[in-house]
């Protein structure tokens, strides 16, 4: 909060400062400057992991807050036309780094020298179309709100670096995280090689005594960052206790994958088995469905045949019923017949 309030009456004292005779001991009243004890510390290897696990979005962010140095204003305020000309200078030239001059900044009045790092282009090559494509058109700037032509307030803007630290599984143990963490990181690795040009680059509060007689300060400002390059780097290998737990993690992969190459081919001679278990069935339906049609076909020639005999069989009993009757009367008259010749024999 003492930092803060500082910053208020500080870009008005630099107003005045430019246009008026400087008041000795004005700022004796003011708090001195605290070291904030509950702020995040970005080291390389944690950058390196936030940016080996963001996706896109997050990874344009940490490669250019990383080599950029602003102030959350002035990274909010990057235009996205401008970082497609520097895109395609840089791939015009074959360049590895770009280097342009940004606008000044209100609490210092320096111009910084600012750079674009190879990881830094190669996802803004990958990310511009994109945004172009999702908004039908090239957005007035790169960190957009839901509206193309106003950008993402402070607070989105850290809201998104916290999720690109929660991507990556990176404890931050409760303690702040803010844009301006990467402005620290930057400076505090340049101030090794030159801290008069790490001013300059980070656009910080520089004497014009101290860089007058720097004979080409474009050009000593890219050697410097290229020499401190590789500290910034956010896409070497990891080292230490995070390419181990990435190596560790890797291999569970590994395994989890063979498990399920194996549960796949297990599943696949099930599919197969059952498929061709149920081939069988639905060639035993259609067959027991062709012998059920044979079926009723032969039952209805066995009942026609049954009825066909049926009838034969009746009329063979009637005839059978008649000639017993027949033979029985030809029975009766014979016998009548020979009692009337037994009679006629006795008279």
């Amino acid at each position: 909060m003492i930092n803060s309030a500082r910053a208020i009456p500080s870009r008005i004292l630099s107003f005045f400062g430019r246009h008026c005779e400087t008041v000795k001991g004005a700022t004796a009243l003011f708090p001195l400057p605290q070291i904030p004890d509950d702020e995040f510390i970005f080291t390389q290897e944690i950058l390196r992991k936030a940016f080996y696990y963001a996706d896109l979005e997050g990874q344009v962010l940490l490669s250019l807050a990383v080599c950029l140095g602003n102030s959350v204003t002035e990274f909010l305020e990057l235009e996205f036309e401008k970082l497609r000309n520097l895109l395609r200078e840089a791939g015009d030239k074959n360049l590895e780094f770009i280097q342009f001059i940004g606008k000044s900044r209100s609490k210092t009045s320096v111009q910084p020298r600012c750079h674009l790092t190879p990881e830094a282009l190669h996802s803004l090559k990958e990310c511009l179309p994109l945004l172009e494509k999702k908004y039908g058109k090239p957005p007035k700037y790169l960190w957009t709100s839901n509206q193309p032509d106003k950008h993402l307030s402070i607070e989105g803007l850290n809201k998104r670096l916290r999720r690109i630290l929660q991507k990556a599984n990176i404890e931050t143990y409760g303690k702040t995280v803010r844009f301006h963490l990467f402005r620290k990181f930057l400076y505090s690795r340049l101030q090794t090689k030159n801290r008069d040009l790490a001013k300059v680059i980070t656009s910080k509060k520089v004497s014009a005594s101290d860089i007058t007689y720097i004979p080409d300060l474009n050009a000593e400002c890219l050697r410097v960052f290229k020499e401190t390059y590789k500290e910034l780097a956010l896409n070497g290998d990891l080292t230490g206790k995070t390419k181990q737990k990435q190596e560790e993690r890797i291999k569970q992969l590994e395994q989890v994958l063979q498990q399920l190459e194996i549960e796949n081919s297990t599943s696949k001679t099930r599919i197969d088995l059952l498929q061709k278990t149920t081939q069988k069935q639905q060639n035993k339906t259609s067959q027991l469905a062709k012998e059920n049609q044979d079926l009723k076909k032969n039952y209805k020639k066995l009942k026609d045949a049954f009825e066909m005999f049926k009838n034969d069989f009746v009329k063979a009993l009637e005839y059978q019923k008649l000639d017993i009757k027949t033979q029985s009367a030809s029975i009766k008259g014979k016998k009548k017949i020979d009692k009337i010749r037994i009679v006629k024999e006795k008279e």
